[in-house]
């Protein structure tokens, strides 16, 4: 309830005591992860998972969330170690197998993302988290016309899932159809304003256009709302940017 209020704080302290009673409860354990993460305390999260006893560290839940906090922090390869093992041990696990797509899509290994994800798609045809991913492997693959269907399909599916209209929205942006991508982004950030890349792809359809005022505040909308240590370097660009056009540069 504390989380659901937004009171992190208060929830870390309570759940923390809850945990120093049992330190083998790994329901309290990933509540009070989850407060930690919320509370913009990322790596000390990362930590309390690393700390679980190793009697819990083959469940699904704790595999498939200390492999989401190392792949938010950048660390890419322990986070595929994680998902794979995820995957090992529950073959049916959808999270696990689009988790595991994505982060081999950021390691670079297309093919093989693009094989987990066709897996993640067999499991359940109308996941919207799997066919989304699907989609933007398949943009870097080339196959734009499938990666169309799955996004339109991911939309058709559930229109209030903003991840899928942003993706939809760089498709459109790659083929140079402007008005359809900025309709799509705004979208995107309609449904989920907390979307930080939205507002950033937004924004840089703004400035190719000139449009320097509403650049300038997708821009810092991205900034306030991006927060995570994997995003730093790019934050520093973004910021250097929003600086140069508030000078007249």
């Amino acid at each position: 309830d504390l989380i659901e209020r937004g009171l992190f704080s208060q929830a870390v302290h309570i759940l923390r005591q809850s945990l120093d009673q049992d330190p083998e409860d790994l329901e309290v354990r990933l509540l009070l992860v989850e407060a930690m993460v919320e509370d913009s305390k990322l790596q000390p999260a990362i930590r309390l998972l690393e700390e679980l006893p190793e009697s819990g560290k083959d469940e699904p839940d704790f595999l498939l969330t200390l492999g989401d906090l190392y792949f938010e922090s950048g660390r890419l390869k322990d986070a595929r170690s994680q998902f794979s093992r995820l995957v090992e041990l529950a073959q049916d696990s959808e999270d696990g197998w689009v988790s595991l797509g994505l982060v081999c899509s950021q390691l670079g290994e297309m093919e093989e993302a693009q094989k987990h994800l066709e897996r993640a798609v067999s499991l359940d045809p109308e996941s919207v988290f799997a066919l989304t991913a699907q989609g933007n492997i398949l943009i870097e693959l080339g196959e734009i016309d499938r990666a169309m269907q799955c996004l339109k399909k991911a939309i058709e599916l559930d229109d209030s899932d903003g991840t899928a209209h942003l993706s939809l929205g760089d498709l459109h942006y790659d083929q140079g159809a402007l008005e359809e991508a900025e309709s799509c982004f705004t979208k995107a950030i309609g449904v989920d304003p907390e979307l930080a890349q939205a507002h950033l792809a937004l924004g840089n359809l703004y400035l190719d256009q000139e449009k320097t005022g509403q650049a300038v505040s997708a821009f810092e909308a991205f900034l306030k709302i991006e927060q995570s240590p994997g995003a730093k370097e790019l934050c520093e660009e973004v910021a250097a940017v929003v600086a140069g056009l508030k000078s007249g540069g």
